[in-house]
C-alpha cells in the first residue's frame, strides 16, 4: 500500500519545480559581435593560413550558422540587422556616406528599444554607419544606453582622423583620449569596462552588447606585433590583413576571458560572432570558395561565417544549423529570446522571421525566400534553392579568383543555390 508523502517531500518537489521555472524564465545576455568585411575564407578554421584559435575554439563548440545571408554592403546590413527590414524598404540602398544626411527612419523602433522594454541594458561600442547628421540619429538617440564608438563607417584604424572631422564618442561627447590607440584594442577593452561594470553593480538587468568591430576594414592598417604572427606570408597586404584578423581574435579572447572569470559563461548567455557582409576582394580579401565580393549579391558578397554560442541555451552543441537565415531575421528573434515568452512577440512591418526555437531545436527555418539586394540596375531574390540575379548594364560574372599568396585547395561542398543571371 501506498504511504502519504510525507510534507518534506512536497515541499522539495516544489521547490524543484520553482526553480526549473525561475530558471527557464531567466533572460539571458546578449552579445553581438560583427566583424567588418571579413571573408567568407578568413579563419584559420577553413583557412590556415590566418591565425584565429580563439574563434575556432568557440566555432567548435557552437551552433555553427552554415547559410546565414547579411546584405552586401556595410549600412545595408546594420539597419536591416536593427529593424528586422530589407533596406530597400526603408529607402537604404546605397552606404551612407561622409557628411551624408540619411539614417535608418527615425520613427522606426529599433531592436535596443525593444530590449530595453523588455528590461536589458544596452549598449553600442564601435561602428554605428547608421546616420549621423543629427543628435536624432545617434545611437543614444535611438535605444543604447551607452554609446562609444565612431559614427561614421570609415577612418583610419588608430584614431587620427588625418583630412577628416575627428570621430570617436564616449555617449554624445567626442572622446581624444584614444587618439593613436589601436580601434580594435580600444573597442575590446570598452566591451570589458562594460561587462566589468555590470558585474560590479550586481544588477539583475540584463545586458545587450553589439560590439561592432572596424576591422578588417579598409584601409589594412595593423601594428606590428599583430602581422608578425603572420610572418609566414609574403604578400605585405594579406600579411596585414591576417594580422588584423589575429588582433580581433585576441579581442575575442579577452572579452569571452573576461565572461569566464566573472562567471557569466555559465549563465545564460547569447554570443554571436558574425561579418557585416563578404570580404573585400580588391583589399586582398578571399571569400573562396564563392563567388563574388562585398557590394555584389553573390553568394561571396551576402553568404557570411556565422555562430552562436551558449553552453546553457544550445546544451546540445557542437552542431551545425543548415536552415536558411537572413540578417533581418536576427533581431526579431533576439527580441523573442529575450522576452522568454511561449507567446511570440509580434513586431510591425518587418521581414524577419522568429527563427530562435528553429535554431535551438535544430528545426526547419521559417524562411524559403528572401531578398538580396534592390539597387537601380542590380537585384536578386532566392526562393528555396533557387536564386535570380537582374543585372542591368555590364558583364554578369562576378567571379573572384584566389590570390596567389593563398592556398585555395579545399575540398569542401559549399551549400549555395542555383540560378541565372539575367543582363539587358
Amino acid at each position: 500500500m501506498f504511504q502519504t508523502p510525507k510534507l518534506w517531500l512536497w515541499i522539495a518537489v516544489l521547490s524543484c519545480h520553482l526553480i526549473h521555472r525561475v530558471a527557464s524564465r531567466t533572460q539571458p545576455h546578449v552579445i553581438m559581435i560583427m566583424i567588418d568585411d571579413q571573408g567568407y575564407n578568413e579563419r584559420s578554421s577553413r583557412n590556415p593560413e590566418f591565425r584565429t584559435p580563439v574563434m575556432d575554439r568557440l566555432e567548435s563548440q557552437s551552433v555553427r550558422l552554415t547559410r546565414m545571408y547579411m546584405q552586401p554592403s556595410c549600412s545595408m546590413s546594420r539597419a536591416a540587422w536593427m529593424t528586422g527590414r530589407y533596406p530597400h524598404t526603408m529607402g537604404i540602398e546605397q552606404p551612407f556616406q561622409g557628411y551624408d544626411n540619411r539614417s535608418i527612419p527615425v520613427d522606426i523602433k529599433l531592436l535596443p528599444q525593444y530590449l530595453k522594454d523588455a528590461g536589458y541594458q544596452t549598449y553600442m561600442i564601435g561602428k554605428w554607419h547608421s546616420g549621423m547628421c543629427s543628435w536624432s540619429m545617434a545611437p543614444t538617440r535611438r535605444g543604447f544606453d551607452a554609446f562609444s564608438g565612431c559614427l561614421f563607417g570609415n577612418g583610419d584604424h588608430f584614431f587620427q582622423f588625418k583630412g577628416n572631422p575627428y570621430d570617436f564618442w564616449t555617449n554624445e561627447t567626442l572622446d581624444r583620449s584614444v587618439s593613436g590607440q589601436y580601434d580594435t584594442e580600444v573597442l575590446t577593452q570598452r566591451t570589458i569596462d562594460v561587462i566589468k561594470e555590470h558585474r560590479t553593480s550586481r544588477t539583475t538587468q540584463p545586458f545587450f552588447i553589439n560590439l561592432a568591430y572596424k576591422a578588417i576594414h579598409v584601409p589594412i592598417t595593423v601594428p606590428e606585433y599583430y602581422s608578425k604572427r603572420c610572418s609566414h606570408i609574403n604578400d605585405t597586404l594579406l600579411r596585414d590583413r591576417c594580422g588584423t584578423m589575429a588582433g580581433v581574435d585576441d579581442g575575442i579572447k579577452n572579452i569571452t576571458d573576461t565572461l569566464e572569470q566573472l562567471g557569466y559563461m555559465d549563465k545564460p548567455l547569447l554570443l554571436m560572432v558574425t561579418s557585416d557582409n563578404g570580404g573585400d576582394s580588391p583589399y586582398g580579401a578571399s571569400n573562396w570558395p564563392l563567388r563574388g565580393k562585398k557590394s555584389t549579391v553573390f553568394e561571396g558578397g551576402t553568404l557570411v561565417p556565422a555562430f552562436m554560442y551558449s553552453r546553457v541555451l544550445f546544451p546540445d552543441a557542437p552542431r551545425d544549423y543548415n536552415g536558411l537565415l537572413h540578417v533581418t531575421d536576427l533581431p526579431v528573434t533576439i527580441i523573442n529570446l529575450a522576452n522568454n515568452s511561449t507567446t511570440p512577440v509580434v513586431i510591425p512591418n518587418v521581414d524577419g522571421k522568429n527563427q530562435w526555437l528553429a535554431i535551438k531545436q535544430n528545426g526547419s527555418s521559417k524562411r524559403d525566400k528572401m531578398v538580396y539586394q534592390m539597387w537601380l540596375d542590380v537585384g536578386a531574390v532566392r526562393v528555396g534553392q533557387f536564386k535570380l540575379v537582374y543585372h542591368k548594364r555590364g558583364p554578369c560574372s562576378g567571379w573572384q579568383n584566389p590570390l596567389s599568396a593563398f592556398n585555395t585547395t579545399l575540398p569542401e561542398n559549399v551549400t549555395i543555390a542555383k540560378g541565372i543571371c539575367c543582363s539587358t
